[in-house]
């Protein structure tokens, strides 16, 4: 092996090296970052006559059962919370009627509530029903 050869083969395994500590730190960096995904060198070897190593690609480790439980909790999360600001209106609207018309404000809440669930199950696919 020449001097020229092993130098190369010394440099691509430092540039190599250099990728993976950076990607390192960044996956650390990120360790508590909500949907970040840890990401990983993948490496061959150099196919000529010197030797060495190459980078093939940056593999981001998706964990889907842990993806998902994820989206479908914050998307219950937002759901709640936009529950929780109409009854919040719905109740000072009440409040504001007075006792004689607050029969009439919680039929139009019910109504409007289980509006807004069919029109929430006619987007997202499912089946919503209020009882």
């Amino acid at each position: 092996m020449s001097l020229n050869a092993a130098l190369s083969n010394a440099l691509s395994g430092l540039f190599s090296s250099s990728k993976a500590v950076e990607l390192i730190s960044s996956n650390v960096a990120n360790a508590n970052t909500p949907g970040y995904v840890k990401r990983t060198l993948a490496l061959s070897t150099r196919q000529v006559s010197h030797g060495g190593v190459t980078i093939d690609a940056v593999i981001r480790n998706n964990d889907n059962y842990t993806l998902t439980q994820y989206q479908r909790s914050e998307g219950d999360y937002l759901n709640a919370q936009t529950l929780s600001s109409y009854f919040k209106s719905v109740d000072l609207a009440s409040k504001s009627f007075g006792d004689r018309t607050s029969d009439t404000v919680i039929l139009i809440s019910i109504v409007f509530t289980n509006s807004l669930f069919h029109s929430r199950a006619d987007f997202s696919g499912a089946n919503s029903t209020i009882i």
